[in-house]
């Protein structure tokens, strides 16, 4: 296998039309149409048929790149480059040419886009047969159609060497073997490098025995302990019945899916019947019907020829006639009644004969249904029985083993816990939880200290009496007095109307209120002095 990368490019158009059509010859200006050498063609990460189109994608994905970005939330930042184009090839030894298929090239196309970390990016391949080695070339698109990030392209050349030594090394067949020289090569510089880095680590000694790997040694190997036997027959134990659960509830689901869709047919049946039964009797009445109107057209013909024959006179033959057309109206009002009465009750035979049929199979769907139910409840008790004696076998066979191993699983971690918890009942734990707290100081205010200056009090002169201290006096309020101009209510108003002496009427009450309201009326302004008053008298 030998990889080998053409250089970046800018245009998928130039590098598609030399890809997928023949060679230039000597002195031709445009490339051929021809494709004698191309066996066939791939995509990768393409929705498209043809490889035209694929061009145009790839093209028109590398110049949206900002919007990609944009669209991704990737700061379109660092320096443009305009080679989108990557393509490479792989070949193979020319021995191998009958020995290789398609999904074989294939498959190494994919491993060496997955090796450059371009597994997510649009891809061509391109097998070509003008050559004895068979060799595929692969166009890669450099922009990644997801996110607009350009593909770095840097060790590419050692990716591809590294993956075709490992590819030659897994087909059990080293066709390069310089390029197996140079990679040992590499890896003794690397060891050399790491050792002078880190002289701290010392060299392994020759003369010390090699440490036996038992792991490594399938025959030196140490057998599993019981213990871990036991683990892995317990994790298989779990694993089983969670699984014959999840089969249980299949089975169920599956039985119940089954009865719904048998009786759906069959209410499917009865409906497609029921309307068949239903369109024969509607038929009938089409018959029926068609042979009432023509009965009744000849009666409606006879009749009129009675009229011509009988020669009635102009006057005769008029009233006679409205008189037949009244009841020839009549009478095929009545027909049209009589036969929509007919439709309809075959029309509601019909329905009640869908309704019955389909309450029937509800009827048996429902008790399909509650057998399926108990055979459900049967099968998991007896999941249950079986499981559980299943459980208590495995927990059999761990007491056993800590009972050899010297340990009792009656001192379990929750055993511990409930027996200390005996010792120490809970009910201590709530006394205390139920007793109050000591009732906190309020956190004193804070304040600043400032000095105030405060008077000392005047000494009295010699000989001078002092002054008896003033007492505080409750004075009581004075009540708000009523003003002249409103007049405290009288007792009659009071009473409305009944006073102590005698009593007062209606009338004697409104003079009362018309003599108020004249008292506090406002006296009339003089106006002698005004002309216009004057004037208007």
């Amino acid at each position: 296998m030998v990889p080998d990368i053409a250089k970046a490019g800018h245009s998928f158009k130039g590098a598609m039309a030399y890809y997928l059509h023949d060679k230039r010859q000597e002195g031709q200006e445009a490339h051929p149409q021809t494709a004698e050498r191309v066996a066939w063609v791939e995509m990768r990460n393409l929705a498209c048929l043809t490889p035209e189109t694929a061009t145009r994608i790839m093209a028109a994905t590398a110049g949206r790149a900002d919007e990609l970005k944009a669209a991704a939330g990737i700061k379109a930042t660092g320096r443009k480059s305009t080679a989108h184009v990557y393509a490479y090839s792989l070949a193979w030894h020319p021995d191998e040419a009958g020995q290789l298929d398609r999904a074989e090239m294939l498959r190494a196309a994919d491993q060496t886009l997955k090796a450059l970390g371009a597994e997510g990016h649009q891809a061509v391949i391109v097998c070509h047969q003008d050559q004895r080695h068979p060799h595929v070339h692969v166009i890669l698109n450099r922009v990644d159609p997801g996110t607009g990030k350009m593909l770095t392209t840097s060790n590419d050349r050692l990716k591809l060497s590294d993956w075709a030594n490992a590819y030659e090394r897994e087909r059990g067949q080293i066709v390069t073997p310089k390029r197996e020289e140079k990679r040992q090569q590499r890896e003794r510089t690397k060891q050399e490098f790491d050792r002078a880095a880190r002289p701290d680590r010392a060299a392994p000694d020759p003369t010390r025995k090699p440490r036996v790997d038992l792991a490594g040694d399938p025959q030196r190997k140490r057998p599993p302990s019981e213990a871990a036997i036991l683990k892995e027959l317990s994790d298989a134990q779990k694993a089983r019945h969670k699984q014959e659960w999840a089969d249980l509830g299949a089975r169920n689901k599956a039985a119940r899916d089954q009865v719904y869709s048998d009786f759906a047919a069959k209410m499917k049946a009865a409906r497609a019947d029921a309307w068949a039964a239903g369109k024969a009797q509607f038929a009938q009445l089409r018959q029926m019907t068609r042979a009432e109107w023509k009965q009744h057209g000849r009666e409606t013909f006879a009749a009129a020829r009675q009229i011509e024959r009988a020669r009635l006179g102009f006057i005769g033959t008029l009233i006679t006639s409205w008189g037949h057309a009244a009841t020839r109206d009549a009478a095929q009002a009545r027909m049209k009644d009589v036969q929509a009465g007919r439709r309809d009750a075959v029309a509601a035979e019909t329905k009640a004969r869908i309704d019955r049929d389909i309450a029937a199979l509800k009827e048996q769907r429902a008790t399909g249904l509650a057998s399926q139910r108990t055979r459900y409840t049967a099968d998991r008790a007896a999941l249950i029985e079986r499981q559980d004696g299943e459980k208590a076998k495995m927990r059999e066979a761990w007491r056993q083993v800590y009972e050899r191993r010297g340990k009792d699983l009656r001192y379990t971690a929750r055993q511990q816990v409930a027996r200390a918890m005996e010792q120490k009942p809970m009910k201590r734990e709530f006394d205390k939880a139920r007793e109050l707290a000591p009732a906190k100081q309020p956190a004193p205010h804070p304040h600043n200290r400032q000095s105030l200056s405060v008077p000392a009090p005047t000494p009295a002169p010699a000989g001078m009496p002092t002054p008896a201290q003033r007492k505080v006096q409750d004075v009581p309020e004075v009540s708000r007095a009523v003003p002249a101009s409103r007049p405290a209510p009288s007792t009659a108003q009071k009473d409305f109307g009944q006073s102590a002496e005698k009593p007062m009427t209606r009338a004697d009450y409104w003079n009362q209120r018309a003599k108020e309201k004249a008292a506090d009326r406002k006296p009339e302004r003089d106006r002698s002095g005004d002309r216009d008053f004057d004037r208007e008298r």
